[in-house]
């Protein structure tokens, strides 16, 4: 019910990490509407991810916007403190 702003773009980022890093999402809803009702309200399920990066995933996930990193690249950084694997240089 909220309006799309950065932090929408910032949730999306880590949703697309997770599939990239995982090949899977972070929800298995069955339906449409499943998928509207995890993302609203579950936790994600990062399991596969070294803890510290399910940590910085967990919060750019975060339900409440103000929750999240400021940007994406500061979620980025964090990943790549994180992860030294993340890096692609």
């Amino acid at each position: 019910g909220r309006q799309p702003s950065p932090a929408s773009d910032l949730y999306a980022l880590a949703v697309t990490y997770v599939v990239l890093r995982l090949g899977r999402p972070p929800f298995a809803p069955s339906s449409p509407m499943e998928m509207m009702l995890c993302h609203a309200k579950d936790a994600p399920d990062l399991a596969g991810l070294e803890p510290g990066e399910a940590a910085v995933v967990g919060r750019a996930m975060a339900k409440d916007p103000r929750d999240r990193h400021p940007t994406c690249l500061a979620f980025w950084e964090e990943i790549r403190r994180a992860d030294p694997q993340a890096r692609p240089d």
